[in-house]
């Protein structure tokens, strides 16, 4: 369980972060890099093959998800909070993967839901540091 959750984790951060920095190269955008790394990583787990088909689509799943977290621009998500981000996705995804199928939307939805999450928090210190100083 620990080390699922962990192996979760590590494959989203993964995700989020190639993403967002690969999507700020000259010629490239969120989209194109999600894409490009969600068929990478699909790619390279079926050349492994180290998985039975459930568990590359799972895998697949959470990093395609992840890369929607890593669409965030810069200006928004800086690597903690992304990395932050991606780990709440990686928890969500842990917790709620086996109620999504057939749920449109799921990944998206828990992706946005994680990014908003970091947002809120980052506005919560910054105002409490405003109001009180420090």
């Amino acid at each position: 369980m620990v080390l699922d959750l962990t192996l979760y984790i590590i494959i989203s951060s993964a995700g989020a972060t190639l993403t967002q920095l690969i999507g700020t190269k000259p010629g490239m955008n969120p989209i194109k890099s999600s894409a490009l790394l969600a068929v990478a990583f699909y790619l390279s787990l079926q050349l492994l093959g180290l998985y039975h088909v459930f568990e590359i689509e799972r895998w697949a799943a959470l990093f395609f998800g992840a890369t929607f977290v890593g669409m965030s621009t810069k200006e928004r998500l800086r690597f903690v909070p992304l990395v932050a981000a991606s780990i709440i996705y990686a928890i969500i995804f842990y917790l709620a993967s086996p109620f999504y199928n057939g749920i449109g939307g799921a990944l998206g939805v828990s992706a946005c839901f994680s990014v908003i999450l970091v947002l809120v928090i980052q506005n919560l210190i910054r105002f409490f540091r405003l109001k009180y100083g420090q």
